[in-house]
């Protein structure tokens, strides 16, 4: 009776340790398939179609805006669209010992460009500005105000060997100083 007894209570301690199992293994259960109708709900054919459809419409709108500003720079309805390191390129090239410039303005609108800079003797700008005028980076701008100018002393009594050791040019077209 002993040896029944001790069966009886080890299937019984057995019997529950499977019930227990049985009935983890059915909640998670529950949740697997409440996580897989959440899942299919979210990713319906339909809804994925609606999903797809508007991201189409932005990429379209998008697709076409660029489009339409590609079209715009290819008219030059945008302005100078190439840039200006081609044309600072061509005035690095142009050095001539003596000169330097101190500023350069180009603008968008065609034929407008200043260009101010400094010689260390008036004769030097001359053979600059005709190789300036032979670049053709620069075919396009028709510079049509030159002036050349001395710097004043700065003070009134300096004498004659004080007068600054350089003279001041600007070059510019357009009516006067281009805009940017």
């Amino acid at each position: 009776m002993l040896g029944v007894a001790v069966v009886y209570f080890y299937l019984s301690a057995q019997t529950s340790q499977l019930e227990a199992r049985a009935l983890e293994s059915g909640r998670q259960l529950k949740e697997e398939l409440e996580r897989l109708r959440a899942y299919s709900a979210q990713e319906a054919p339909e809804v994925r179609a609606k999903l797809l459809a508007e991201r189409r419409k932005k990429l379209e709108s998008a697709y076409a805006e660029r489009t339409q500003a590609l079209e715009a720079m290819d008219k030059g309805v945008l302005g100078r669209t190439e840039g200006y390191s081609s044309v600072l390129r061509a005035l690095a090239r142009l050095a001539v010992d003596g000169v330097w410039l101190t500023r350069v303005r180009l603008s968008d609108e065609p034929g407008e460009a200043s260009i101010a800079g400094r010689a260390t003797r008036p004769e030097l700008v001359p053979p600059y500005l005709e190789r300036l005028r032979r670049e053709e980076r620069l075919r396009g701008q028709d510079f049509s105000t030159l002036e050349i100018t001395r710097p004043a002393p700065a003070q009134a009594s300096a004498a004659p060997a004080a007068q600054a050791r350089f003279v001041e040019f600007v070059l510019s077209s357009g009516g006067g100083e281009a805009k940017k």
